[in-house]
């Protein structure tokens, strides 16, 4: 159970979480599932019990919210007893320093819902990929901008907030190499090397618009900040819609798109997790079994082996 003075000391250790996460977008998802969790529940965290978690997830189930949103939250309030059991110190009656929380209380194995993993995966084929960016008016300052976001989705494979963020001071110089400077889903700084094309277009694209200081964003809203998630997933679907291609392409399907190109390249399972930036092995081998699986041709050259004419 947590140590007396519950309230203040946990209100200090919810504030400190929350700013040590790297992400801001991390930042205020957490924010929200404590929220949610203290709406849905009418009691504060520190006096939760497991019985009160799992009437918080089947609460959003009733909701109806996907299941990859729910055990997101779950997710984050499980991050936050972690920080509160061996970050989070505070003095005893004694006058020691220990962890605010003595346990974490969620059992996440038993909360989380099933889902399966990159059901919904999509990846471009090279004539989709080329029709796409063909189709960019790139004598536009708008069209520029398109162009050279898409382009890095592409290239770099980076998930949505981690390339409409790049500033430029996140691009560096080593060995006569540049590279791209990024952070991302719970993990460290990590550098990924930018073709020279890419870059190219990238300079053109920032010295036709204006130019850049060394820590304005590359992509700008009209306001000078980054441009919104759901103003890059609507970029994506406009010149995919403006393309021809069926049905709908989500940002993170270019993600995907770049790890297939990487795949077909030649690069084996670990160098497509390196690229990607997953953790851990399994999680790429799910990944790229699922897109492979979705483009597998192989079913259709063995029937022409096998078949004989009438």
């Amino acid at each position: 159970m947590p140590i007396k003075n519950e309230s203040n000391e946990w209100n200090q250790c919810e504030i400190l979480w929350l700013q040590t996460r790297r992400a801001r977008n991390t930042e205020r998802s957490y924010a929200k599932a404590l929220e949610d969790f203290i709406e849905s529940s009418k009691f504060p965290i520190w006096s939760a019990v497991y019985e009160d978690f799992f009437n918080w997830r089947e609460d959003m189930l009733k909701r109806g919210l996907k299941g990859s949103t729910i055990n997101a939250r779950l997710g984050a309030l499980n991050s936050l007893f972690n920080f509160a059991c061996s970050e989070y110190l505070v003095e005893n009656e004694s006058g020691q320093m220990e962890p605010l929380a003595k346990h974490n209380p969620l059992k996440m194995k038993f909360l989380c819902v099933k889902v399966k993993q990159y059901a919904n995966s999509r990846a471009l084929s090279v004539s989709e990929i080329k029709r796409l960016l063909g189709s960019i008016d790139q004598t536009t300052d708008g069209g520029m901008r398109d162009y050279a976001l898409l382009l890095g989705y592409l290239n770099l494979g980076r998930r949505n907030s981690e390339w409409r963020s790049a500033k430029v001071c996140d691009f560096e110089m080593s060995n006569s190499e540049l590279f791209y400077r990024w952070s991302g889903k719970g993990q460290v700084d990590n550098l990924i090397n930018v073709p020279a094309d890419l870059w190219a277009v990238l300079n053109n694209y920032i010295a036709e618009t204006g130019g850049r200081g060394f820590d304005d964003y590359i992509f700008r809203n009209r306001f000078g900040g980054p441009l919104s998630a759901r103003g890059v997933g609507e970029i994506v679907n406009r010149r995919a819609r403006k393309a021809g291609i069926a049905g709908r392409v989500r940002v993170h399907d270019l993600r995907h798109t770049a790890a297939m190109l990487r795949r077909e390249a030649g690069a084996d399972v670990e160098e497509v997790r390196s690229f990607l930036g997953h953790s851990s092995l399994l999680t790429t081998q799910v990944y790229l079994h699922r897109l492979e699986r979705a483009e597998d041709q192989r079913s259709r050259k063995v029937f022409k082996l096998i078949a004989v004419e009438a």
